[in-house]
């Protein structure tokens, strides 16, 4: 009783530091579930395959924020039904970056497909608690 709780306190204060950071990041209300995880991809970006040794993090961190960010509002989509309107966030987000859609693409995805895996894993857990 005292862990379910705890776990329940947990997530409201999780779910309270999110709207914080939406509000702080100036989401207006959006009811974006994600987290953008930068130091992940801060320490992963080099071992992706389409990583580019001419290119730094500063380069491919708006795709993988678009990624991250963009799943949730596009839950039960596939990434290819959506990519239009990916491509647009990232074009209208990714400031400095060396990139084109079309080398962003793929860790715009990368970030996508980590997402699903991070929500399947907590569904799984949630129904481990039952």
């Amino acid at each position: 009783m005292a862990n379910r709780q705890q776990g329940t306190q947990d997530q409201q204060r999780t779910q309270g530091q999110r709207t914080q950071d939406m509000q702080g990041q100036g989401m207006q209300g959006q009811q974006d579930q994600t987290r953008f995880d930068s130091s992940y991809w801060q320490q992963q970006y080099r071992n992706e395959p389409y990583y580019n040794q001419q290119r730094s993090f500063s380069d491919y961190e708006p795709a993988y924020r678009v990624g991250s960010e963009n799943r949730s509002r596009y839950a039960g989509l596939r990434f290819e039904d959506v990519e239009g309107d990916l491509r647009g966030e990232f074009e209208a987000s990714r400031g400095d970056s060396r990139l084109g859609w079309d080398e962003a693409r793929d860790a715009t995805r990368a970030a996508w497909d980590r997402e699903d895996r991070m929500q399947t894993r907590g569904r799984d857990r949630q129904g481990e608690d039952r």
